[in-house]
């Protein structure tokens, strides 16, 4: 009698954890609910015109100054009559070469140099920069390293 009991109490039990496992099993297999979202893909990676459009200006940090950017790299042109220069540097986000222009103010704190006049396109540069309320970058602070010499100067 004790073998009919416990015949038959494994036969439930495994009656019981087949079925769970019958339907632990339609549940995986059934397609997850439908929902509204809309997955939008740009076929064109926006240039940096299009990037530069879209930054806002920046907003106070509470100290009356407008938050600091930093860029580095080569000097590609400079323009003193309108006050500004042009950077060569590299985006880490897309792993690309970019060119962005920067303007001088009368605030803008110089290192490595005594005027504007010394910087030379081909310079490296470390610059500090805020964003104004027309999208220009505002230069906070340049600071310049000389060219390499041709070998053999």
């Amino acid at each position: 009698m004790l073998r009919k009991i416990s015949f038959i109490l494994i036969f439930t039990i495994c009656f019981v954890v087949a079925a769970y496992a019958q339907e632990q099993a339609s549940q995986e297999s059934k397609p997850a609910p439908a929902t509204n979202q809309v997955n939008i893909i740009s076929e064109k990676e926006p240039s940096l015109d299009e990037e530069l459009m879209k930054l806002e200006p920046e907003e106070s940090n509470g100290t009356g100054q407008a938050d600091l950017q930093w860029v580095w790299g080569e000097i590609t042109a400079v323009d003193l009559v309108n006050s500004n220069i042009k950077v060569k540097f590299l985006d880490y986000g897309t792993d690309g070469e970019k060119e962005a222009q920067y303007f001088l103010n009368k605030d803008s704190q110089l290192e490595n140099i005594s005027s504007a006049q010394e910087i030379k396109v081909g310079m490296s540069a470390g610059i500090d920069y805020s964003i104004d309320a027309e999208n220009k970058f505002i230069i906070k602070a340049i600071s310049v390293e000389q060219a390499n010499p041709p070998v053999g100067q």
